[in-house]
């Protein structure tokens, strides 16, 4: 994600994220750190299927309408706190 510097620290289930360009520290549960991971290292944009698959495939859980539900919601705040840049 070019433009956004992140540095990562994680124990257990639960991670904080230091953005370096807004100087905003986070506390992120294991679920959006793989989402953010995820979104980080697709070769292109990932839609809400490709990535609830993805997420799925690692907590080892099938995709279904809840799963897919979280990812989104978690994108759009992912998005409102500028973690992420939307794909153009």
């Amino acid at each position: 994600m070019p433009g956004i510097e992140l540095h990562w620290r994680t124990w257990d289930d639960e991670s904080v994220l230091y953005e370096a360009r807004s100087g905003d520290t986070h506390l992120l549960d294991r679920t959006t750190v793989l989402i953010l991971r995820a979104l980080a290292d697709a070769r292109q944009p990932l839609g809400a299927g490709a990535l609830t698959a993805a997420i799925g495939q690692d907590r080892d859980l099938p995709p279904n309408p809840e799963l897919r539900a979280y990812c989104e919601r978690t994108v759009h705040q992912l998005l409102r706190l500028e973690l992420i840049e939307r794909a153009d």
